[in-house]
């Protein structure tokens, strides 16, 4: 909406509400308390919806239609989410197509007890920040929903990292990766 709009809107509301408080301006306590009822039960539902947002989005792996089906919702950063066992380990992952490989942050291997200063980063990577150092490293089993692996190779990125990526090299194993709106469905 422009400003014009906005602004005879706002005085157009001032003078109605002006011309009504006058109007009742013989019951005004009872109409205080009529307004305050009102307000409080406005920002009940408001709050309301805000925490069932952020309760909406705790949870990425919403479910299995059937035994070969895992569903993930988007997160409400527009990206889709999972959390994924590695070594027995929880460590959530950014699930992304442009990967090509499942990528560790720094912060995340050393979760799984990789000493990185033992690390050789001989690999380069071409990333969106440009290229990057990384390590070649065997994760003894990464488990999503009802799919598991077991031996399977990762790299961890020598450089900073807000989360991990779960890349197709992972996503391949699915017989089908598919997007619809705002919900992925990986099938065995």
């Amino acid at each position: 909406m422009d400003n014009p709009k906005l602004l005879y809107l706002s005085i157009l509301l001032i003078v109605i509400l002006s011309s009504y408080l006058m109007a009742m301006r013989d019951n005004l306590p009872k109409l205080i308390k009529s307004a305050s009822a009102w307000v409080i039960i406005f920002s009940c539902f408001v709050a309301g919806y805000g925490l069932w947002q952020d309760l909406s989005n705790r949870e990425t792996i919403v479910g299995k239609k059937n035994a070969s089906e895992i569903t993930i919702r988007m997160n409400e950063d527009g990206h889709f989410h999972a959390k994924v066992l590695v070594n027995d380990v929880e460590i959530e992952f950014l699930i992304d197509t442009g990967a090509t490989h499942i990528v560790l942050s720094k912060e995340d291997a050393e979760k799984l007890d990789y000493d990185l200063t033992k690390l050789i980063f001989w690999g380069k990577s071409n990333t969106a920040n440009g290229i990057v150092e990384t390590a070649p490293v065997r994760l003894q089993s990464v488990k999503l929903g009802q799919f598991s692996d077991k031996n399977v190779l990762a790299y961890i990125n020598k450089g900073i990292m807000k989360q991990s990526l779960l890349g197709m090299s992972f996503l391949n194993n699915f017989s089908s990766v598919e997007f619809q709106r705002e919900t992925l469905y990986l099938r065995l």
